[in-house]
């Protein structure tokens, strides 16, 4: 295909989803291959990370041998070693939602979480180096779950190590963040799918991308399966309508069954190849449809100049 001229106003969505995040990655390649541009990026949760990963890249290709390089390394948790310890921890379960919410459950009654912030930052900081959010290639924020004050936070300036640390902070996982009197947490719990986050950043229109898996499904009635099937059905209605929310949605049919069965990461990065590539025609359309709207004016609350800031900003 010819590659495409925009507006410039096209934003991505990228939610969570565990090892399934990594199609993300092949949905870039793919934009990146038909030329046509991301203005505006935010992540949630591992989305974060691919985020952080692409906005610091010179494309999606780098960014792929990037997470690669680093997925080989030893003894530093968010690489291979670090998630097949993780799935060993309920090698009998689905690996489903409810699953990583009892192995939390569990890890939290015993010791608050299973890896400490310092092992999570060296992870980060290896991945991503010491860049600041101010200068990535496009405007990119994260968003965060503050606990003390119940609000949803988006990062748009500072340390994009922090930025990350903070929305991939699954509780009982990882450490939460504390920051200037917020504790944050997993962006997931407040905003799964960023796409409000992607037009204050300035987007005019936001292809949102589903990797959050199968539908819940349970029959257990014991007391905790059910406060968790509970929390679970809460999370994925929110997902619901936030995807909703965007112009388009790709869904990479992403064959893991378990959110931390990294042992095929090229082959989920070309699950989400393949279904961009069968959602071009789509995609093409968000374009052409918005092609003509006027842009966002760039001094709104919430718009792409407020990503200087240093300090997390509350979500109303």
């Amino acid at each position: 295909m010819e590659a495409l001229r925009t507006c410039g106003d096209l934003g991505i969505a990228l939610s969570g989803g565990g090892a399934r995040a990594l199609a993300q990655l092949g949905v870039l390649k793919v934009l990146d291959r038909e030329g046509i541009p991301v203005s505006y990026l935010a992540g949630t949760s591992i989305g974060a990370i691919i985020g952080a990963l692409y906005a610091t890249s010179d494309s999606a290709m780098q960014a792929e041998e990037r997470l690669l390089a680093h997925l080989t390394t030893a003894e530093i948790g968010l690489n291979l070693e670090g998630y097949e310890a993780l799935r060993a921890t309920n090698k009998h379960s689905s690996g489903g939602f409810l699953d990583l919410a009892d192995t939390l459950w569990r890890a939290g009654r015993s010791r608050g979480s299973l890896i400490g912030a310092n092992g999570m930052r060296a992870a980060l900081h290896q991945l991503l180096g010491d860049a600041a959010l101010g200068e990535t290639r496009m405007p990119f924020a994260t968003t965060a779950f503050d606990i003390v004050s119940g609000c949803a936070v988006q990062f748009v300036g500072g340390s994009l190590v922090e930025a990350v640390y903070a929305s991939s902070a699954i509780a009982g996982l990882f450490e939460p963040l504390s920051n200037g009197g917020h504790v944050l947490v997993d962006g997931g719990l407040a905003e799964p799918v960023p796409v409000n986050t992607c037009r204050r950043l300035g987007a005019a229109h936001v292809m949102a991308i589903d990797v959050t898996g199968p539908r819940i499904q349970s029959t257990d009635a014991g007391a905790v399966s059910t406060a968790l099937l509970a929390d679970a059905l809460t999370r994925q209605l929110l997902e619901e309508r936030q995807f909703g929310e965007a112009d388009l949605v790709v869904r990479p049919q992403c064959l893991v069954d378990h959110f931390a069965d990294l042992s095929d990461p090229v082959g989920l990065i070309a699950s989400g190849e393949r279904a961009a590539e069968a959602a071009l025609p789509a995609i093409v359309a968000v374009l052409d449809r918005h092609r003509l709207r006027s842009r966002p004016s760039p001094n709104r609350p919430g718009a792409a100049n407020s990503r200087n800031l240093n300090l997390p900003s509350n979500i109303p």
